[in-house]
């Protein structure tokens, strides 16, 4: 892993991701903390990465995401550090603060409650755009940060707004317009949800209202509704990074760890080669790939291999390994995950390592246990 020190440029973007971490934290009240990151330099592994960060963004398509997309293939949020749409985003906060928005679609499945027409003509004219869209005619959350980060980022407030510009990290709460019960208002997050950010990010998704064919929502724990008098509440930010984890990946260790008990089989253990099929054909040279399986005992299918440049044939003998997988037998998945972590650190330990799991259930049959896997993890790069 490189710490970055003599590179100024990843020190730069260390700073934005900070400014994530602490504006994850704020906009939560403190019931969420960014933990690992790991960035991938290049463009390597583009097609799985939760954030695509480009250098520049064209003036007419900023920053942008799929909403309610996390952990869903092929869903993600792109970033840029420059953008003429808006010079503040090359700063810390202006970066950081930037994806915290995103992340609030992303990761939380809420809408803009912003003003701005991005509406097509002909859809004004039939009344046909969708709900999630922002129009010029909205009404603002004001303070939110799913309205205007902006202002949060440049410590300046709107006129006639009396608050502190910190304010802008935070959700929206039912005490503001267009959410209040005496408000005519409206705005994205109100016409697809018919409330607030924080009275949608605590109700249980299975009770969404309307458009039943959106995606579905992850529903977060540790986080609670602010209530009168409290509305707004900028939290202490001294532990806000106490998880955080920057790890940028070179060269790296990859271990596939899959599940071949007797309830993968058929389209299960199908669906589990497939998905690391596509991940063996996205990994970049130099990765040190291996695969390994799991049932009532586990076993390591194809030794930890460096791909060269150009790959020789490694590629291939991986999916050769995947594709004679065949299912049988109990789960010992913290086994599985145990021998991956040490296979990986026994192979290099001064290597970054990813193990990626591909299960369908929970572990019935290990001698490890779920505290001694978190451990090992925690204690390996």
């Amino acid at each position: 892993m490189d710490d970055g020190t003599n590179d100024a440029d990843q020190r730069a973007y260390e700073e934005r991701i900070k400014e994530l971490a602490r504006a994850v934290y704020q906009s939560t009240n403190g019931g969420h903390k960014i933990g690992m990151i790991t960035i991938y330099r290049d463009g390597a592994l583009a097609n799985l990465v939760d954030v695509l960060w480009n250098e520049n963004c064209p003036i007419d398509e900023g920053p942008r995401s799929n909403t309610a997309g996390f952990g869903v293939a092929g869903k993600r949020i792109w970033m840029c550090t420059n953008w003429p749409g808006a010079s503040t985003i090359a700063t810390p906060k202006g970066s950081g603060y930037t994806l915290a928005h995103e992340w609030g679609h992303y990761t939380y499945g809420l809408y803009d409650e912003y003003a701005q027409e991005q509406c097509d003509p002909s859809d004004i004219a039939t009344n046909t755009c969708w709900d999630g869209t922002p129009r010029g005619t909205d009404t603002e959350a004001i303070p939110a940060i799913m309205n205007n980060q902006w202002f949060a980022a440049s410590g300046t407030v709107p006129a006639g707004y009396s608050g502190s510009a910190a304010d802008f990290l935070e959700f929206s709460t039912q005490n503001i317009n267009p959410f209040r019960a005496d408000s005519t208002g409206t705005n994205a997050q109100k016409r697809v949800f018919g409330e607030s950010a924080w009275e949608t990010l605590t109700r249980n998704p299975t009770t969404d209202p309307k458009f039943s064919w959106l995606p579905k929502r992850t529903q977060y724990t540790m986080i609670s509704v602010p209530t009168d008098p409290d509305w707004i509440v900028n939290n202490d930010e001294s532990t806000a990074l106490s998880e955080l984890d920057i790890r940028w990946v070179g060269d790296k260790l990859m271990d596939i760890s899959i599940d071949v008990s007797g309830s993968m089989g058929g389209t299960p253990l199908a669906n589990a080669k497939t998905g690391a099929n596509l991940l063996i054909d996205q990994i970049q040279p130099g990765t040190a790939l291996g695969v390994s399986s799991f049932a009532t005992d586990v076993v390591r299918n194809f030794a930890i291999t460096n791909i060269p440049d150009p790959d020789n044939g490694v590629r291939a003998s991986a999916k050769a390994a995947v594709n004679a997988l065949v299912a049988g037998g109990v789960t010992s998945m913290y086994d599985g995950l145990m021998f991956s972590v040490n296979d990986l650190q026994a192979f290099d330990p001064n290597r970054t390592g990813v193990v990626y799991l591909l299960s369908d259930g929970l572990d019935n049959d290990s001698t490890a246990t779920e505290s001694s896997v978190i451990s090992a993890y925690k204690a390996a790069r």
